[in-house]
């Protein structure tokens, strides 16, 4: 496909470690992965001359159980009101969690102009139909021809041929007549509303 399009654009982009259905084995790593992506973006945008919406807030979290998840911070109602004016938990309890986000499409076009300008070659319309060790070094071989490289990293997702549960659901764009409805990142049953600088 074309880089930068299909699945790399196709998230609401929450970066939010303690969010509940991290699973435990990952949290460790999400968590440094989490720790690392201030600077990346800080270089990213450098490198790009792109900012990519980087948003430091955090999430509120309502739940329909009282108890705190692990990293779950309970909120109060008064407390809810003054961080987001515009929202009411209703029946479910509210809670914070650290959280960042990073508008997707703009991180993209981010990436590719930095490698761009680094002088790395992005191939679209190449099919990877197998990654092999070769000695010391790694070999792509593509429907085309085959690249032979120290490192190679596999990020082909649902066809890196190893077991993923792709997850599908509908997302939906919208631009409220106030721009500023919202501030943090709202996590519900089943739901998830990400702002945007922007207003979307």
């Amino acid at each position: 496909g074309e880089p930068g399009h299909e699945a790399s654009i196709a998230a609401a982009g929450m970066l939010a470690v303690a969010d509940h259905e991290t699973p435990a084995k990952l949290r460790e790593f999400a968590g440094e992965s989490a720790r690392l992506y201030p600077e990346f973006v800080e270089r990213l945008e450098s490198l790009s001359g792109i900012t990519v919406d980087f948003r430091r807030h955090g999430n509120l979290v309502l739940l329909p159980e009282p108890a705190p998840l692990p990293g779950h911070q309970a909120i109060s109602s008064a407390d809810l009101a003054r961080m987001e004016p515009a929202l009411s938990s209703g029946t479910l309890f509210p809670f914070f969690i650290p959280g960042d986000t990073v508008d997707p499409v703009l991180l993209m076009r981010a990436a590719l102009m930095a490698a761009q300008r680094q002088g790395i070659e992005v191939r679209g319309h190449t099919a990877v139909c197998e990654i092999r060790s070769a000695g010391t070094e790694v070999e792509v071989v593509t429907s085309t021809e085959t690249l032979t490289a120290r490192t190679a990293v596999n990020c082909r997702g649902s066809w890196a041929g190893v077991p993923v549960r792709p997850r599908k659901g509908q997302m939906l764009s919208l631009m409220p007549a106030n721009p500023r409805l919202l501030t943090h990142v709202v996590q519900a049953p089943g739901d998830y509303v990400v702002p945007r600088t922007a207003g979307r």
